[in-house]
């Protein structure tokens, strides 16, 4: 939030000076995160599949640290990936939004008007919330990462980390952006923030259409789910990942649940919880055998 804008700026700045000399002083790493750019760009669905990346926010910090990718690069592919996996937690607000317009719909220009302005409306809100963190690294790729490698990392170290004294954003610009982001209320405050030019309403809305008959081919809902048994208890720490969510302070206690995706194989977990900070620190289970803080090991 605004409040920790300060410790925020410093610590992006700090930690991206750090991923800059660990890819400038290993080559083979800055070859790899090369790859894995060209590959999501490039490659295809297939390589931009949940299968093969569990999470878009992974990708985001490898464009801070590569000479060849850029935003402009992948942004459409990551836009539509985003949209294409928002779908299913789309269903669990609004399952009508998983219905597309049928050929009697399409027949009438006054009822599919209104089907995709209550489609534009209704996705706002989530859409906003899921590219929180997106509009902020475009923000941070366009103010930082201006020139290349070596010249990105001569700014920090002539100034000691200090982003102000070479035309970089006070922390007072820094905080009035972050309030823009987490204040978005329209599509074309979404698009600006994204530095792409915003499409007209009719463009939006067909390819939010297009992003549910992709999630379906795709595989990340199914025709006839019922999404009311999606995480109907609690909150998923895969809708939560590297956002905040607010409990009433009258709560006495919350219940941390680990669930496995397959239908045919048992497996056990571990949830390692920081009571002091109340964050989840790891989980331990098929997929992470081996914690990397604790000596705790999946058999």
């Amino acid at each position: 939030g605004i409040a920790a804008c300060d410790k925020a700026l410093n610590g992006f700045q700090q930690v991206h000076r750090l991923f800059l000399a660990m890819v400038q002083r290993y080559p083979e790493l800055r070859a790899k995160v090369n790859a894995k750019l060209r590959l999501f760009s490039c490659g295809g669905e297939a390589y931009r599949h949940k299968d093969r990346l569990r999470s878009l926010g992974d990708l985001l910090p490898l464009l801070a640290v590569s000479d060849r990718y850029s935003w402009s690069n992948v942004w459409q592919v990551f836009l539509a990936e985003t949209l294409d996996r928002s779908v299913l937690w789309l269903g669990r607000e609004h399952p009508e939004l998983t219905r597309l317009p049928t050929a009697d719909d399409r027949k009438d220009p006054d009822k599919l008007s209104e089907l995709r302005q209550k489609r534009l409306e209704l996705t706002l809100q989530a859409v906003a919330i899921r590219l929180r963190v997106t509009m902020f690294f475009v923000f941070f790729f366009k103010t930082f990462c201006q020139g290349t490698l070596d010249q990105r990392a001569e700014r920090y170290d002539r100034y000691f980390g200090d982003a102000v004294p070479h035309g970089m954003p006070s922390t007072a610009e820094f905080k009035k952006r972050v309030k823009s982001i987490l204040e978005v209320k329209s599509w074309a405050g979404i698009f600006k923030n994204l530095g792409v030019q915003c499409p007209p309403d009719e463009t939006i809305a067909r390819i939010l259409e297009e992003s549910v008959a992709n999630s379906l081919r795709r595989g990340y809902h199914r025709a006839g789910m019922d999404f009311k048994r999606i995480q109907r208890s609690g909150v998923s720490r895969i809708v939560t990942r590297g956002e905040s969510y607010a409990l009433s302070k009258q709560m006495k206690g919350f219940t941390l649940g680990l669930g496995w995706t397959s239908n045919h194989d048992l497996d056990c977990g571990v949830i390692l919880f920081d009571a002091e900070t109340k964050q989840v620190e790891e989980i331990v289970d098929y997929s992470h055998l081996r914690s990397e803080r604790y000596r705790i090991v999946h058999t």
